[in-house]
């Protein structure tokens, strides 16, 4: 079966979960050799659609059977302005028919609600004309509603912002929804909501991790701990620097971890900030406003060879974030034997499950999260935790991914083939 997924970007300098995820599902697939997978995206720059680049990508993140001429690009580039991002999605949706014309996929897959707002319309259009089933990757919460929805999450929205939210969530998107032939959630959570607020029943397909591949490039690159104090708790964050990360939160912990440092036997904290992104400028100067320096620090984006070791290095794994689907670095953190303290995002328990994985605390509570800290260190209880976390992952595996994903599109081939016949 040719398959076309549909994703926004694939920027190998900040590529991110979604992208990341397509790449390696089509990795997969073309490995099996049972479909043929093609990814129809949009560039931010001409070097991105360069044959040098593409492959560069690829063996960074190990994608070695998909071939790179089945990597497509809209015409016009985006380069992040909102105008240009306007156009290049414009762009995108007008080659769509040239594209499903080109590769004439028996389904087309889009990863995430893409493309955005009004051009899901369009894209029903097309795929009824060419007769191409298309299923929907749910990723993340913002795709489904609107941010004043998730409690504590952007609860000011303009007037513009609100006739367009109405649009887009009241009209535009149940009935994108409804037109696809199937709909997969990343969440239980996810899943609920589908079916309380649209009617519309999904799959619920856990993400994959490698829990192999992280041991085995942890154990290749051992990271030297001899002149990490034993008294001092190293927590971690992974992730990107936009406002829905809430990365800012960390700092009031680190001042509330912080305030019995005097006392004799309290722990030491320190904490590791891996990521960049739009705000990493600003995130970066309140560290030096607050004088935590020296306890804070940004080593950047990192590859998962340097990252994985590095997360193993440490003691939590903390992520404040306000909204999230199924995030990966959850697991891999888990892998790396780190407890978890998070907030309560939507679909979280599906990954925290007790108090076995870590703990769950309500968002915007920086007190919440330095107690939960606290009280782990206090029990001793962080490392048992860790290593009950790495047994834990490796039910997410990426066999049982493909197993579930294989057959509901074999449903999906199964289902068109019936109603080709019926129309003949």
């Amino acid at each position: 079966m040719r398959l076309l997924f549909l994703v926004s970007s694939l920027p190998i300098s900040k590529i991110g979960g979604t992208e990341i995820m397509t790449l390696r599902i089509c990795e997969q697939l073309a490995r099996a050799g049972t479909h043929e997978p093609f990814i129809y995206t949009i560039a931010q720059s001409e070097d991105e659609k360069k044959e040098v680049t593409l492959r560069e990508m690829c063996a960074k993140y190990d994608i070695t059977h998909l071939p790179i001429e089945n990597i497509r690009f809209a015409t016009r580039i985006n380069d992040d302005g909102f105008l240009s991002y306007t156009r290049a999605n414009l762009d995108f949706t007008a080659g769509m028919s040239k594209i499903v014309d080109n590769v004439k996929p028996d389904l087309v897959i889009t990863m995430k609600i893409q493309p955005p707002d009004f051009h899901c319309s369009r894209l029903i259009g097309i795929l009824h004309k060419y007769r191409v089933p298309f299923a929907i990757m749910i990723r993340g919460f913002t795709d489904l509603q609107n941010s004043p929805v998730l409690l504590g999450y952007a609860p000011k929205r303009s007037v513009a912002q609100r006739i367009q939210d109405w649009y887009y969530y009241d009209h535009a998107l149940p009935d994108y929804l409804r037109h696809g032939s199937m709909v997969i959630s990343q969440t239980s959570a996810q899943s609920e909501f589908l079916n309380s607020v649209y009617g519309i029943e999904s799959q619920v397909i856990f993400n994959p991790i490698d829990h192999e591949l992280i041991s085995e490039r942890i154990m290749k690159n051992p990271r030297s701990t001899t002149d990490t104090d034993p008294s001092t708790i190293r927590l971690i964050y992974v992730g990107s620097m936009i406002s829905r990360k809430n990365v800012p939160s960390l700092f009031e912990v680190m001042e509330l971890l912080d305030g019995d440092s005097t006392k004799t036997g309290v722990p030491r904290y320190e904490l590791t900030v891996v990521g960049g992104g739009r705000r990493g400028k600003t995130v970066t100067q309140m560290v030096g406003e607050l004088r935590l320096n020296a306890r804070v620090h940004f080593p950047g984006k990192l590859p998962p060879e340097e990252l994985w070791p590095l997360m193993a290095e440490h003691d939590i794994f903390v992520f404040p974030s306000l909204s999230e689907g199924f995030p990966n670095v959850l697991l891999e953190a888990m892998a790396c034997g780190l407890p978890i303290v998070s907030t309560r995002f939507l679909g979280v328990e599906d990954i925290i499950r007790s108090d076995k994985n870590g703990r769950i605390c309500p968002l915007r509570d920086a007190e919440g999260m330095a107690g939960m800290i606290s009280d782990i260190v206090e029990d001793g209880k962080y490392q048992t935790i860790g290593e009950h976390n790495r047994e834990f992952v490796k039910q997410f595996t990426w066999k049982e991914y493909m197993n579930r994903l294989e057959g509901i599109l074999q449903t999906a081939q199964t289902t068109n083939r019936k109603e080709k016949g019926g129309a003949q």
